[in-house]
């Protein structure tokens, strides 16, 4: 085969690419499934300052974009059975992601006893709305168990355990 042909636009869809980033392509999708590659996982999400002034102007930049900056994808705990990642995190300190969950630990303020009971749904998500009717479940968001409506303090994503406190008690 010619050096030409090797690397000839191939046609994918509506756009035309090279050989060598078609294979690239097919390597990424082979080691990370091919949803990450559509979703665009391997975008960065960095925690940096704005490029704006309070008054709109530029900011102008005093150094380089680090990988400290660098942030990660969210994690969406869902309703189901528990699953829980490891994730190495900065200075040698790890976190658990939970990705779903059954289980939740409800304190009563009044008693001032936490129980272990399950989940039936999210009733109210500030983080975002849509988070209510996916059943997904943040820190302050309300979900319904079997004590009654508890609001969630811990960090699901991070702590790798889903904590709350009672809020309204079923009669």
């Amino acid at each position: 085969m010619k050096l030409e042909h090797a690397i000839a636009p191939i046609k994918h869809g509506h756009r035309a690419i090279n050989a060598v980033a078609c294979t690239f392509a097919v390597r990424l999708r082979a080691v990370y499934g091919a949803s990450y590659y559509r979703l665009g996982v391997f975008m960065a999400l960095w925690h940096l300052r704005s490029n704006r002034k309070p008054t709109g102007g530029r900011l102008h930049r005093f150094r380089k974009k680090m990988r400290m900056d660098r942030g990660s994808m969210p994690v969406e705990t869902k309703i189901g059975k528990r699953q829980v990642s490891k994730k190495k995190a900065r200075g040698g300190s790890s976190k658990l992601r939970l990705s779903s969950v059954e289980l939740v630990n409800v304190a009563d303020p009044k008693t001032g006893k936490v129980q272990r009971v399950p989940v039936v749904t999210v009733k109210e998500n500030a983080a975002n709305p849509h988070y209510v009717r996916r059943n997904i479940i943040t820190m302050g968001a309300v979900i319904e168990t079997k004590m009654g409506l508890a609001r969630v303090t811990s960090r699901p994503g991070q702590d790798g355990i889903v904590n709350a406190v009672l809020v309204k008690e079923k009669k």
